[in-house]
């Protein structure tokens, strides 16, 4: 049935007067907030200027430190970040360490850490350079000795070598292969993984050369 226009203009003026008390609500609740803004705007400028003097306290207290520091002290910290960080890799891997967990291994505080490495990606590739590193540099000094060992004697310092450092806890063995993986998807560090096997792969190269030229393997 159709409803009276006396009813429907009733029901307007009560939508009307629900409506008029909720903005005066409304404005009432404005009018007892505003009092309060100034003063937490005056808490948060407060707090904003404490926080800009910690960072300035913490900025001088480490241009103290880097003055103080010499370099071979600013290197042992950097190679103790990079000892705890192989210790976590070796243990838990690449990724599933956290910078904290760093922190924690090597007892230091994220100012110390980020005063060598910006991103936890910049030690992974430290460790991964390091690593190969283990790999390339006994084999480059033997391939400079002149005259050159055999190829014999070689292998068998390399492979003595390898068992050195390989299986210890922190070793190739266990960060070797994270390093290959890492390097599928990490495009700088494929570049050096690269570099790296391509000087191993002329230094024995040129041993075998050598062999060759004295007569002990066949060309």
């Amino acid at each position: 049935a159709e409803i009276p226009a006396a009813r429907r203009s009733q029901a307007m003026v009560t939508q009307q007067a629900v409506q008029a008390q909720r903005r005066e609500e409304a404005q009432h609740r404005i009018d007892l907030r505003l009092p309060e803004l100034p003063h937490e705007l005056e808490r948060e400028q407060q707090h904003q200027a404490a926080g800009e003097r910690d960072l300035a306290a913490a900025a001088s207290t480490q241009q103290i430190v880097d003055q103080q520091d010499g370099p071979d002290t600013r290197e042992q910290r950097r190679q103790q970040i990079l000892d705890a960080a192989r210790r976590r890799f070796a243990r838990n891997g690449f990724h599933q360490t956290s910078i904290q967990d760093i922190l924690t291994e090597a007892n230091l505080s994220a100012g110390a850490l980020y005063r060598y490495f910006r991103s936890k990606e910049e030690i992974i590739e430290a460790i991964a350079e390091d690593t190969l590193r283990q790999v390339t540099a006994p084999i480059g000094e033997l391939t400079r000795r002149r005259p050159l060992p055999p190829l014999d004697a070689v292998i068998e310092q390399l492979l003595t070598n390898a068992e050195d450092f390989g299986f210890r806890p922190d070793g190739f063995a266990y960060i070797g292969p994270q390093v290959w993986a890492e390097a599928l998807r990490n495009p700088p560090l494929r570049e050096l993984v690269r570099d790296r096997f391509a000087e191993v792969r002329d230094a024995l190269a040129g041993v075998v050369r050598a062999e060759q030229a004295a007569g002990r393997i066949p060309t």
